[in-house]
């Protein structure tokens, strides 16, 4: 009989993000084993399509609104025969533990961890590994093998048929001719990272705009349209979508990108998830490192401070500019938007 794993992930997109790859490796492990995801109602899209999830389970469906023996009744429900708490908190782990679910998989150092009957004893704020590692060391503990690095890892995401036309309609009412190249850039993190500073990402911005044949497209969430505009007001170029897209919609956007460029925050791991090159700005203190939070893919440039001496590793105002355009350009210019370009004037010469 296939077993039921629950992988409960109830934080933020890129945790989620970074959590996906467990589902594929279950999956490799235990082709018939059924595979369930808990996440917030928010994060619940990134898992439309995903080939290695079985069933997603939103927890404020599970959790708000209703009292302990009914969260208890309703995780009974799901038959899960193991489940992860990735993310772990006493009101989940014990509603878990108190709903019979056989296995359960947490973090050995809570004071609640006695609630987990499968422990892992690893420090994640030391950074000896990064986020997605540590997510699959769990399933080690109930024997699931798995296989770390770029090449081995799947995430299953996928941008949604009905949204790839929406942000197609959406661009071609701001103006983008069909077929453009574009380049993404995200300048918020929602508090989650440390930031460059507003105004050199808009010197960032608008030296692509103008150097670069391509659009500009500038996301972010609702409480981020002020920094969004700063960008997008740097070149005519640039196009404003922060608060405009669902996440739905965000994901096709990004998958619609030639590079995509960002702080250490949600859409820039939905990028490397799809496969999309990336540039990232990140501190260099452990909590918030590139070692720990970088984007886990095979086409990606991170850029960190660069002055010396006490505090430098926060001072993200001193982040090389050059170097960030450097590997943008380089990135596009190995990006089929490219390719296409050239194919189209070697064809305009030879005739």
């Amino acid at each position: 009989m296939s077993k039921r794993y629950g992988v409960v992930r109830t934080d933020r997109l890129g945790d989620v993000i970074l959590t996906l790859p467990t589902a594929s490796a279950i999956k490799r492990a235990e082709p018939d084993a059924e595979v369930f995801f808990v996440v917030r109602r928010y994060a619940a899209p990134l898992l439309r399509g995903n080939p290695f999830v079985d069933r997603v389970v939103v927890a404020e469906d599970l959790f708000e609104g209703t009292g302990l023996w009914e969260r208890v009744r309703r995780i009974r429900a799901l038959r899960l025969d193991v489940a992860f708490l990735v993310y772990p908190r006493f009101a989940l782990a014990s509603a878990f533990r108190l709903a019979g679910v056989p296995v359960r998989v947490g973090s050995g150092y809570r004071w609640y961890s006695f609630l987990f009957n499968r422990k892992v004893y690893e420090h994640r704020k030391d950074a000896k590994r990064h986020e997605l590692e540590y997510n699959l060391a769990l399933l080690e503990r109930v024997g699931v093998p798995v296989e770390t690095g770029v090449d081995n890892v799947e995430f299953g995401l996928r941008p949604a048929p009905d949204a790839v036309e929406s942000v197609r309609r959406i661009l071609a009412e701001r103006g983008v001719e069909e077929g453009a190249a574009l380049i993404g850039m995200h300048p918020g993190s929602g508090g989650s990272a440390a930031d460059l500073p507003i105004e050199r990402f808009a010197t960032l911005a608008r030296r692509v705009a103008e150097s670069l044949p391509v659009r500009v497209v500038v996301t972010g969430a609702e409480g981020e349209r002020p920094l969004a505009a700063r960008l997008a007001e740097t070149s005519n170029r640039a196009i404003d979508l922060a608060g405009a897209l669902s996440l739905s919609e965000l994901v096709a956007l990004i998958d619609g990108c030639a590079v995509f460029v960002a702080n250490s925050t949600g859409p820039l791991h939905i990028a490397a998830a799809l496969g999309k090159a990336v540039v990232g700005f990140y501190p260099t203190f452990a909590a918030a490192s590139k070692e720990r939070w970088g984007p886990y893919g095979s086409k990606r440039a991170v850029l960190e401070p660069t002055s010396e001496g006490e505090g430098a590793e926060r001072d993200m105002a001193s982040v090389d500019l050059d170097a960030a355009f450097v590997e943008i350009e380089k990135f596009y210019n190995l990006s089929e938007f490219h390719r296409d370009k050239e194919s189209s004037r070697q064809s305009g010469l030879s005739e």
